[in-house]
């Protein structure tokens, strides 16, 4: 388990991976993996510590794990991370194929009841890419953010960004209620390595990417550049309206 939510009724979720195809119990309910590597695990526990109920990837024959997590006020719950390759992973009932023979962000939308409503993925990817996190509005839209690797062209359905950076580029992607993608956000310039690990939201429905650049060179954020003093990692932090 890696990553936790709680919900307005104080219901919480716990959300990462389990390892193999054998079986996990938590409480009392069993939980079997499908993949040989990680398999990504969502946990419901009521205010008690209770397991409500607990769900894992149905099928797909590679790594998937969720690293971010969050709900939203009608109590739905939204994880994101990756999938791996370009074979096809089923989230109860959901089924999504990879774009990509690397990693390929995932983003699925869970009832309170945990039904799956929807899941997504990317459709063309050059090479790797993940979520780290994810946050919603108050209209239902939801913001998830992590990176895409090298300077290829990566497409999250209808919208599409191309990286800059060598190495890793970070991602901002807005999608509707629907899980349809809206628009893509990534750096306009950049030498080698930056992502965004973590991501909010304020009252007024600005948005806030929090993550690393590498190197002292400049990374354009949009119409904003900034270059890190150190030449290892420098902190970033990008807010978007």
């Amino acid at each position: 388990i890696m990553v936790r939510a709680v919900d307005t009724s104080g219901n919480i979720y716990a959300a990462g991976y389990q390892s193999g195809p054998g079986t996990y119990t938590y409480g009392s309910l069993p939980v079997t993996g499908t993949a040989g590597g990680a398999n990504a695990v969502l946990v419901k526990y009521d205010s008690t510590g209770t397991v409500i109920w607990a769900t894992t990837v149905s099928s797909g024959a590679a790594a998937s794990q969720f690293l971010g997590l969050t709900t939203d006020l009608s109590g739905n719950i939204f994880a994101v991370g990756f999938q791996t390759g370009t074979g096809t992973f089923n989230y109860g009932g959901q089924s999504i194929t990879g774009g990509s023979s690397g990693t390929n962000i995932t983003l699925v939308k869970y009832t309170a009841a945990g039904t799956v409503l929807g899941a997504a993925t990317l459709t063309a990817g050059t090479g790797n890419s993940q979520f780290n996190s994810v946050t919603t509005d108050a209209g239902g839209n939801i913001f998830a953010a992590g990176f895409q690797t090298g300077t290829g062209t990566y497409t999250f359905g209808t919208a599409s960004a191309t990286g800059t950076a060598t190495t890793s580029n970070p991602i901002l992607v807005k999608y509707n209620a629907s899980l349809s993608a809206q628009w893509i956000n990534t750096i306009a310039a950049g030498t080698t390595n930056a992502t965004f690990n973590a991501i909010g939201i304020d009252s007024g429905n600005n948005i806030y990417g929090a993550g690393f650049q590498s190197g002292n060179g400049t990374y354009t954020y949009g119409s904003q550049s900034i270059a890190g003093p150190y030449n290892g990692s420098n902190i970033t932090l990008v807010k978007y309206q």
